[in-house]
Formats: C-alpha cells, sequence, structure tokens
C-alpha cells in the first residue's frame, strides 16, 4: 500500500506529464488532502479538446480509462467541469477520484485537476475547490467574486442560491455496471444495478440514475397492431399489456411524464409521478436525442425534480429512454441544489457491463414487439378464415335450403330442370316438354337432380 506521500509524488508526476504547456505549473496540496495543479493546457483550441486530451493522458498514464460523469458548468465562470474515477492498473495503487475543470481565457485554454485517494475525495474535494478559486485565475480573471457570497460565511457553493456541495464519497455497484458520488447520510437502494442507481437522502431527497424506459414507437403500424391487441380483452392479462408505448420523437417533457405515468399504471418500474414545467434541450450526435428537465413531483410533503431525459435510436419500432433525475422536498430544494447536482454530474456507467447485461434483457425486449405482432397476425388471420368458414357454411346452408325450396316448386308447377349436354345449359320446362326432350335425345338431354340445380340459373 502506498503512502499519502506516495501518492502526491505519482499525481503530481502525472500532471506534469499532461498536455499543459512548458510555463511553471502551479501545483499545492489541498487543505484537507489531494492534489491541485493548474495551468494553461498546449495545443488546445477548445474546452472539449483540452478536457478530452487531459483524460486521454491520465489513461496512458495509469493504463487504466477514466470514467467520467456528465460536463457541467461552474457557476459564474467560464468553466466547464466534470467528476472522474480511475483505478490505476498497477494493483498496489488505490483508486483516484477527481475533477478536471477546462476554462477559455484570450488565446489560450486552462485547465485545473484537482484529485485524491477515492476514499477520502468527498471530503477533500470543497477544500480543494476553494483553494484552488482563491488562487486560480484563467485569462487573469480572478473566480473569486463570482462565490463571494458564499465566501462571507465561509462556505463555497457552484450553484446560484444553494448551499455548500456537501462531502461525497464514491459508491459503486456490486455487478460493477455504475458508479456515482454520494453525499453521507445518503442510502441506495436494493433494486439497484444494470447500470441503473436509485437513492435516499436523509431528508427525503431521491436520485434516480439511469432509470430506462423501453418503448414501442405509436408511428410504427406493427406497433399500432400490438397495441390495440394489448388493450382488447384477451390482451389485457398478457405482458403484452405492460408495455409502454409513445410516438418516437415527440416532445420529450411529454414523452418522459406520460412514459412514467403509463409504466405506473402497468406495474413497472417508475419514478414519481411527474409535472414538468421546463424543458431546455440539449445540443447532441448522433440518433440520441436529450433534454434538461425540471418540475414538481407527487410526494408527502410535494417534490421539486430536475435532471435530464435522453432518447435512443429507433430500432424496428422500438426505442430506449434513459433519465437521471434528482428530487427533494420544496423546504429542501435550494439548500440541496448544488450537492444534487455535483451527484447528478458523478453518474458513470460502465457500458461494458450495461451492454453485456442488456444482451439477455433489452433484446428479448425489443424482439417481443415482432413477436406480439406475429401472434397478433395470426389471431387475426384465423378469425378470418373462421368468419370466411363461417360465411361459407351459412351460405351453403342458404343455398340448400333455396335448392330444396325450388325443387318443391318445381313438383307442385309440374316442372322439372334438364340439362342440354351439347350447350352445357340448364332449363326448367313442363314436364311434358322434359319428357319428350329426353326421349328424343337422351345423349343430349338429361334430368337434373335438386342437389345438382345451378344458383343463379336455375334458383
Amino acid at each position: 500500500m502506498r503512502s499519502s506521500r506516495s501518492l502526491v509524488a505519482v499525481l503530481l508526476a502525472c500532471a506534469s506529464s499532461l498536455l499543459f504547456s512548458q510555463t511553471p505549473l502551479r501545483n499545492m496540496a489541498g487543505p484537507q488532502g489531494g492534489i491541485i495543479v493548474y495551468g494553461t493546457v498546449d495545443g488546445a483550441s477548445t474546452p472539449p479538446a483540452a478536457m478530452g486530451g487531459i483524460l486521454k493522458q491520465l489513461h496512458r498514464q495509469y493504463g487504466e480509462r477514466p470514467v467520467v460523469g456528465r460536463v457541467f458548468k461552474v457557476r459564474g465562470t467560464d468553466s466547464d467541469a466534470v467528476f472522474f474515477t480511475l483505478t490505476p492498473h498497477v494493483s498496489s495503487m488505490k483508486p483516484i477520484a477527481g475533477m478536471l475543470l477546462v476554462s477559455s481565457a484570450p488565446g489560450h485554454i486552462e485547465a485545473a485537476l484537482l484529485s485524491d485517494d477515492a476514499s477520502r475525495f468527498g471530503s477533500s474535494i470543497n477544500p480543494m475547490l476553494q483553494t484552488l478559486f482563491n488562487n486560480w485565475r484563467p485569462g487573469g480573471k480572478s473566480l473569486q467574486a463570482s462565490s463571494q457570497n458564499a465566501q462571507d460565511t465561509g462556505t463555497h457553493s457552484n450553484v446560484e442560491g444553494s448551499g455548500p456541495i456537501s462531502p461525497l464519497r464514491p459508491y459503486r455497484l456490486q455487478d460493477g455496471s455504475a458508479a456515482v458520488m454520494l453525499a453521507e447520510g445518503w442510502r441506495v437502494s436494493p433494486q439497484s444495478g444494470g447500470g441503473t442507481i436509485l437513492a435516499e437522502g436523509p431528508n427525503g431527497e431521491k436520485l434516480a440514475l439511469g432509470f430506462p424506459y423501453l418503448a414501442f414507437n405509436t408511428n410504427n403500424p406493427q406497433t399500432q397492431q400490438t397495441r390495440r391487441f394489448a388493450m382488447s380483452p384477451e390482451g389485457r392479462n398478457t405482458t403484452y399489456a405492460q408495455a409502454l408505448f409513445a410516438p418516437y420523437g415527440a416532445d420529450l417533457g411529454r414523452t418522459f411524464a406520460e412514459l412514467n405515468s403509463q409504466a405506473s399504471r402497468v406495474g413497472s418500474p417508475s419514478v414519481a409521478a411527474v409535472q414538468v414545467t421546463q424543458v431546455q434541450p440539449i445540443r447532441s450526435n448522433g440518433a440520441t436525442h436529450c433534454a434538461i428537465l425540471s418540475g414538481t413531483a407527487a410526494g408527502a410533503p410535494p417534490l421539486q425534480f430536475e435532471g435530464t431525459f435522453c432518447q435512443g435510436q429507433d430500432t424496428d419500432g422500438g426505442f430506449m429512454n434513459l433519465a437521471n433525475l434528482s428530487f427533494a422536498p420544496a423546504q429542501f430544494a435550494v439548500r440541496d441544489r448544488a450537492t444534487l447536482r455535483a451527484m447528478l454530474a458523478s453518474f458513470q456507467v460502465n457500458n461494458n457491463i450495461v451492454n453485456a447485461q442488456a444482451a439477455a434483457l433489452a433484446k428479448p425486449g425489443v424482439d417481443a414487439i415482432h413477436e406480439i405482432g406475429r401472434q397478433v397476425t395470426q389471431r387475426l388471420q384465423e378469425s378470418d378464415r373462421q368468419m370466411a368458414e363461417r360465411q361459407s357454411s351459412f351460405e351453403q346452408r342458404n343455398n340448400v335450403m333455396d335448392r330444396t325450396s325450388q325443387g318443391f316448386s318445381n313438383y307442385i308447377l309440374d316442372q322439372s330442370v334438364i340439362l342440354d349436354n351439347q350447350n352445357n345449359a340448364h332449363g326448367t320446362t313442363w314436364n311434358d316438354t322434359a319428357a319428350a326432350l329426353v326421349k328424343s335425345d337422351p345423349n343430349r338431354f338429361e334430368y337434373v337432380e335438386t342437389p345438382g340445380y345451378w344458383k343463379g340459373i336455375d334458383y
């Protein structure tokens, strides 16, 4: 096991070899542990390029890829930040947690790296941020003013109007599929797993991270057929009735509220009933569409919520939706906002594990829509066949009755039906005429019994 001093040396060596310029770097120890390094990023023209380059360098330095959360904006600055965790390839080294900040400055990009043992990072991050913001001046601008109100009370907050970020501690699911930085007093639900973390705070706060809603596109004709079957008396008690349906590509706020409501009605996993009051689309690449949502949620007392909701690509009528949300009672929402956002931003998913688990779960769920459609089609075809048989039987019965009625009518009227084999024609004539025709040329003319009557000719 390496000592804290050895860890400091390793972190400083790593930071010094990052894409920072040859200008002297500033580095210092955090007041309560950890390392702070900041300076100019060499060769980066944009904050994303700087952030990506530093994370790649961490990967090369430690032999393992950093697992990062969501990028968020630091209040009152041009800085973007992201939490990360990293387990070094060398088994004797402890897992590391950190925060990377990048900021635009005239003609260059500056960055700051705060890191510590993962077990201590939750308690050392706030003091490190305070120290950094007292000293780091990207572009010559002091960051102290942005947190002056907080400093008056000796604390720091990066969210306007909120309290300070509470000490955070790393938590990783037992299946290794996801991780998050949690504040003290938070408990993770045993229902968590498969890339989803559900947690509850000491005052009724809640987190729902990586919360999935597998839905089927109601714009798809096959899905429409499936939905009709699911709502029919025959389908209401089947698993098909538990499927979620929504139009693909619709407003994300309405889609989230409707899918969550459907999930609650059919007994599928759901969060508290929500009323979305604000939707802020997020620019995204590819087929995934995301938005920042906020509003109110049902609870005792009522809750306020915010977070992100993302919709994946429509694949053969099915599409996955993922929500990362925080909930807090109204009286704690403002105070806890910075902490809740920090926890949301720290959420990390191991896609390799999630994809492996999804192979046994999500794909059958998507394939189910095709099986439903096939079975419904079979039922409709069988129904059509039975209807055709009933119709045919009904018509046959009517034909028999009509033939019998016509035969009896001919008997009463002293008439007979004659077949002309030469012209392949039927004709109804008086019995005397019929007898004369058959007697004169029995090879050409013959009597037709009642079962041989032609519909539309003889009756």
